[in-house]
């Protein structure tokens, strides 16, 4: 039983712990998106209007 628990506890935090990895890496890769999107935007805004 305590065994069990345990090994259910690992599993949940495991869980946890990827969930949290990949929406940090979310958020993460979609500030660095907003962030450097503005000047690729711009330089391909103005290369097709040229």
């Amino acid at each position: 039983m305590i065994k069990n628990f345990s090994f259910l506890l690992s599993v949940k935090i495991w869980f946890e712990l990827m969930f949290f990895y990949f929406a940090w890496g979310r958020i993460r890769t979609c500030v660095a998106v907003k962030a450097l999107g503005l000047q690729p935007s711009a330089i391909v805004r103005s290369a097709t209007h040229a």
